[in-house]
């Protein structure tokens, strides 16, 4: 009788002995998709920082700087005229180009 109660023990441990093995070995791939996925994102992250960057330089080559020094002038002006000569300047720019 003490033979078949320690085997049902010994049964009872050497599953508990697989689940565990089971769990590490999914927590192990779960931790290296994790890890994929973090430098992918970091990767993802710096690509988009560059073309931020690559983008705000060409925003600001699009206009000479005295259009961009203007714009707070222009965007304080009450008058029709000031607003429509600046954007036909800009206009005749952007034609030029």
């Amino acid at each position: 009788m003490n033979m078949r109660i320690l085997d049902g023990v010994i049964g009872i441990l050497d599953r508990v002995q697989k689940d565990i093995s089971d769990s590490t070995n999914k927590i192990e791939k779960l931790q290296t998709n994790l890890n994929q996925v973090q430098k992918e994102k970091e990767n993802i992250e710096k690509e988009l920082q560059t073309l931020r960057s690559s983008t705000k330089g060409k925003e600001e080559d699009d206009f000479p700087k005295e259009f961009l020094s203007l714009i707070p002038y222009i965007k304080n002006s009450k008058s029709i005229d000031e607003h429509y000569q600046f954007l036909n300047e800009i206009s005749e720019e952007g034609t030029k180009k």
